[in-house]
């Protein structure tokens, strides 16, 4: 997994899709595209979530968001508690290894942890869980410096609320 990224920020779920929508487009990888946001009331009544046989276990009214997004990522979601905060794509495996190491404790986040190890500063994690915090979607690109600036470009015409490429 690459430690450069990109991470833009949607307001919307619509914008969200438009974005993931545009990569596919662009021809990016898309097995290095994930997304990171909150269930929309803020449910957490499941620990883990994962595609199980074509199966997502969240809030119904949940379900075919997230299920869409995981179907164009890979098909892995994980709902991360007691934060509410849903990660679809790539960085669901990071997100199970820094948990099985006991990352994420009393001083910093899983969703945090996450994010720093693809790249973003302490700071810039912490940024961007205050936006997911507020309703925000985050589209996270990573891997090499040419993938991470392309993915740059393309999202850049998608109007996100902001958009930053971190470099390892």
């Amino acid at each position: 997994m690459g430690n450069n990224s990109c991470v833009a920020i949607y307001r919307t779920r619509e914008r969200l899709k438009e974005a993931v929508r545009a990569l596919r487009r662009s021809g990016s990888d898309m097995a290095k595209v994930s997304i990171v946001g909150r269930p929309a009331d803020g449910g957490d009544t499941v620990s883990g979530l994962y595609v199980v046989e074509e199966r997502i276990r969240l809030l119904e009214s949940e379900v075919p968001f997230w299920k869409s997004l995981a179907e164009e990522l890979g098909g892995m979601a994980w709902l991360v508690k007691p934060s509410s905060r849903v990660v679809v794509g790539a960085l669901v495996s990071l997100l199970e290894r820094l948990a099985e190491g006991g990352k994420g404790g009393s001083e910093t986040s899983l969703t945090e942890e996450m994010l720093y190890t693809v790249g973003a500063t302490r700071k810039s994690a912490r940024c961007y869980e205050k936006a997911i915090d507020s309703g925000r979607y985050l589209t996270v690109v990573h891997g090499s410096l040419p993938e991470v600036e392309r993915a740059h470009q393309v999202l850049l015409e998608t109007s996100p609320e902001d958009i930053a490429i971190h470099l390892a």
